[in-house]
């Protein structure tokens, strides 16, 4: 079968907070190296590497990769976040260009790689279809063929004159998804937005993809959500740090996609080197206990639990305003619950210089399954600053439990209290 994208050694390097390379002198000489010469970037040089993709100053968005495509092709891309996904994407729709190597596409190819990307605010709906699909390669006869096509699968009809810029986000996609789905291209790409669309919307993508790949169009598809890169892909790559790490079977890169958070996990909080935030306070302990008190590996459905995280101020002075957030996910990414003292309207906490926070939840309701929680603590002092968070900080390993004392397990991922009863319908 055809090949319609190759990759060879692409790397894409970032010097961090530099726009450019600072001189005009070195910028024409990467120009011509890089661009005429088709060589190495001159001014990229190899030092001691911290963590993985970080050279000093230069961060390492992706790292000699190589891959290639065949027509109709449905090839799922996945990893954590910051693992160089969205960069080969972008390197791909020309929006950016690579350090070193060079990407080789056959056919048309469009993208929809960020909500609204090619929209105008002020415009509105309909002037923003013939706006965005002329930047993405149809003619005016071909939107006018397909205008109304657009319009119903993004089922915005009522909103089409409205100026976009009053518009949702889910409005926002389903419209950008619309234009980028109906265009006559060999190459769909598409980027993780189906996370702002509902689950009807969601399916409808889905679907719509899959019509592109059975018509002998190709698609890259990006998703955190592993039940959809499952469905959709025969083929998946994962991308970690700027490399591919697995490139195949779409089970065992799910699987290898997990097993990262596995590694990531068995660090300690202290040593984490991928957080985000301003660094005051950080996270350097957690984990969880059962009613008990004692320290557990795996709870049950229905029991008493409390997570427990301690933090450690690094300022030298107190810090106030602070308020922390548990965000409990399954398979890998699907959002299931926030946990904290914010959400449970506790009142804002100080740290001198070390705390100990304690989240009880009463009767968990998550059913048997593999969790896990991303965890952040931030500062208010009239708008909210993250002060630490840590993705994938801690693992819950849910067994079955007899939620309802019904003598029976209830499926779905959660378990609900409620009653039911039966009336006579005469």
């Amino acid at each position: 079968m055809t090949t319609v994208i190759s990759a060879e050694n692409i790397s894409k390097v970032y010097r961090l907070g530099v726009i450019g390379t600072g001189t005009l002198r070195d910028d024409l000489l990467r120009l011509w190296h890089t661009r005429v010469l088709g060589k190495a970037d001159p001014l990229t040089k190899i030092g001691d590497i911290d963590h993985g993709n970080r050279q000093g100053d230069r961060i390492w968005a992706l790292n000699d990769v190589n891959f290639s495509v065949r027509q109709g092709e449905v090839l799922g891309i996945i990893g954590r976040n910051g693992a160089g996904k969205s960069t080969i994407l972008k390197i791909l729709s020309r929006i950016t260009g690579p350090t070193t190597g060079q990407i080789k596409v056959r056919g048309r190819l469009s993208s929809l790689l960020e909500v609204g990307t090619g929209f105008h605010a002020e415009l509105t709906g309909r002037e923003n279809i013939y706006l965005n699909a002329s930047i993405l390669g149809m003619s005016q006869r071909e939107i006018r063929q397909r205008f109304d096509e657009i319009v119903e699968f993004a089922e915005i009809g009522d909103y089409i004159d409205t100026p976009v810029k009053r518009y949702s986000s889910g409005m926002y996609v389903r419209l950008a998804f619309g234009v980028a789905a109906h265009l006559e291209t060999e190459i769909l790409v598409v980027d993780e937005v189906l996370a702002v669309g509902d689950v009807g919307f969601q399916k409808k993508c889905l679907g719509k993809m899959g019509d592109a790949a059975n018509s002998g169009r190709t698609v890259l598809f990006v998703s955190h959500r592993m039940d959809h890169i499952a469905a959709m892909c025969s083929r998946t790559l994962v991308f970690d740090r700027g490399r591919i790490v697995h490139d195949g079977d779409t089970a065992a890169g799910v699987r290898r996609y997990y097993s990262m958070f596995e590694e990531q996990q068995s660090v300690s909080l202290e040593h984490r080197t991928e957080r985000e935030g301003r660094g005051r306070i950080r996270f350097t302990a957690g984990w969880i206990e059962n009613g008990v008190g004692e320290r557990v590996q795996t709870v049950n459905t229905g029991e008493d639990i409390k997570i427990v995280l301690l933090v450690k101020n690094l300022s030298g002075q107190p810090i106030h305003n602070l308020k922390t957030s548990v965000f409990i996910l399954a398979h890998g990414e699907v959002h299931v619950a926030d946990v904290g003292t914010w959400e449970s309207g506790a009142a804002p906490f100080s740290v001198d210089k070390e705390a100990r926070i304690e989240i009880a939840i009463s009767r968990l309701p998550l059913n048997a399954g593999q969790f896990s929680m991303h965890c952040v603590i931030r500062s208010y002092g009239g708008a909210f600053e993250i002060e630490d968070m840590l993705e994938h900080a801690l693992p819950l390993t849910v067994d079955h439990g007899d939620y309802h004392g019904i003598g029976q397990m209830t499926g779905g991922m959660i378990s609900i209290a409620h009653s039911a009863s039966v009336r006579d319908g005469s």
